[in-house]
């Protein structure tokens, strides 16, 4: 058994020697929570200190923090209501609220916090990002921290200042008597195969933060994000998410956000983060009713639409908070395909890969003058990658009053494997690319390949009158997403 003075003497000597990993230090705690301890994860000299640990004692470490942090702010209101008063709680306690409920739930006597914490996958998450983002905050408000060391100085005065209360030692007793209970019973080990990191990201903000993005959920579905070489931030949002009351409903999106930084990410992460919510929400009746699914997922893109809108654009004449949506729902016998803009989904079966979105957008519009889509080839899908304003979409999730959403409902056995992508991977690769790396990639890797491709494949084209090939858009142009569903 590791006590909890080993983890956090691994994560802070981790951190140390690695800086670049606090944005990923809540993942790699809840993993070690729910995939048992991986000593690889921390820096080489401080394994040996974290070889022992469970998952328990990961809990207990988080709730001891929680502990901390709860008596220090406490004492601080108390000690300068000018300086820190609670309006401004948040800022040097980040998600305090999730702290707060920690310490009611460890009050609680009809609750074990350990057991809870364990079976309540989604508010652990919630509790190790509110211990890390202050625990590994770089500055103290005071702002007369050891720049060598900022995070070790910020957390010993976070422990001097909690220990000074006498209800510190109260509640480290009850936390005490808790890990006792548990370590008594036997087989509570907890091994979940499917550790929804994309979900937590969405709904905690962090997705469009980093750069590059991979998930995997259980081995079925898999996604995979880039923020490309041209673009400074992710606009990109993907959601990948399995029915909490039925884990074989389950539903994929990506999004891609447009109006500038703020927006796009804002726009993106906000419409897959309700509909993440309202999924949870569904009865997983619905499983079996995909018609009424169908009117129900429509009805909830126009309801998330107009609230970007009021958010965003209603006291203006164009559209800056807004972004493209597609989607697709499995349920038992069939699977709901919805779409706004230019995002696309792909199915495909064998060697077979069939575009079964429009692009709505400009030059696919022109294209249709002149051919239905059901006529459109894949050279002719092809070539408009290299149309000019290819890239101008006619419709968004955030106008006021989206009607008429591009919606379809095929069979499940009408395909092996369901592709989302958005424009960032469609303006890369050609039909052809995509059959080429359905025919020669495994499900697992299959999502991070097509990634992997628009980052380092240049497109040309030979134009007529030439006798040479052209570039036209150059790798890594724009971020880039992959939602993929494979059945099994």
């Amino acid at each position: 058994m590791a006590r909890e003075v080993d983890i956090d003497y691994a994560l802070s000597e981790t951190v140390k020697s690695h800086p670049d990993f606090v944005p990923y230090l809540s993942n790699i705690i809840y993993k070690n929570i729910y995939s048992g301890t991986n000593p690889v994860n921390f820096t080489s000299r401080v394994r040996d200190s974290i070889n022992t640990a469970r998952q328990i004692d990961f809990v207990n470490y988080i709730l001891d923090e929680a502990i901390i942090i709860f008596n220090s702010a406490k004492n601080l209101l108390d000690d300068n209501e000018e300086e820190v008063n609670l309006q401004n709680l948040n800022r040097h306690f980040p998600l305090f609220k999730q702290i707060k409920k920690a310490i009611e739930i460890l009050k609680d006597k009809r609750n074990n916090a350990i057991i809870y914490y364990l079976y309540n996958r989604t508010e652990l998450f919630e509790l190790i990002e509110a211990v890390v983002k202050t625990t590994f905050k770089a500055q103290w408000y005071t702002e007369d921290v050891l720049a060598r060391d900022p995070r070790n100085n910020f957390h010993k005065q976070l422990v001097k200042i909690a220990e000074s209360d006498p209800s510190t030692k109260t509640l480290r007793r009850m936390l005490n008597i808790e890990i006792k209970t548990v370590s008594k019973i036997k087989n509570l080990e907890i091994n979940y195969e499917a550790i929804n990191i994309c979900q937590r990201e969405i709904a905690l903000g962090n997705q469009v933060r980093n750069a590059h993005n991979e998930y995997a959920l259980g081995n079925y579905l898999y996604a995979a994000q880039d923020v490309g070489k041209k673009r400074k931030n992710q606009e990109d949002s993907v959601l990948i998410l399995e029915h909490e009351e039925n884990p074989k409903f389950k539903i994929m999106a990506v999004a891609d956000g447009m109006g500038g930084h703020e927006y796009g990410e804002v726009a993106s992460s906000y419409t897959l983060n309700r509909l993440s919510n309202w999924f949870n929400r569904l009865s997983p009746d619905f499983y079996e009713y995909p018609e009424q699914l169908q009117l129900l997922l429509n009805e909830e893109l126009k309801n998330i639409s107009n609230e970007l809108y009021k958010k965003f654009d209603s006291s203006r004449e164009y559209t800056v908070g807004g972004t493209t949506f597609t989607g697709a729902i499995i349920g038992k016998d069939k699977t709901v395909i919805a779409s706004v803009g230019d995002s696309r989904a792909y199915a495909v079966r064998g060697f077979d890969v069939k575009l079964i979105t429009k692009d709505e957008s400009k030059v696919w519009e022109e294209l249709a003058l002149y051919k239905k889509s059901e006529d459109l080839t894949n050279n002719d899908l092809d070539s408009l990658r290299f149309a000019a304003g290819n890239n101008v979409i006619t419709r968004c999730i955030g106008e006021k009053d989206l009607s008429n959403i591009q919606s379809y409902l095929i069979d499940n056995n009408s395909y092996d494997m369901l592709l989302l992508f958005t424009d960032g991977i469609t303006d890369i690769l050609s039909s052809s690319d995509i059959q080429l790396i359905c025919a020669t990639s495994t499900p697992e890797e299959i999502a991070e390949v097509f990634v992997n491709y628009a980052m380092t494949h240049n497109v040309t084209e030979k134009l007529r009158g030439m006798d040479h090939e052209v570039e036209i858009v150059s790798a890594g142009k724009d971020n880039a997403s992959v939602a993929a569903y494979v059945r099994r």
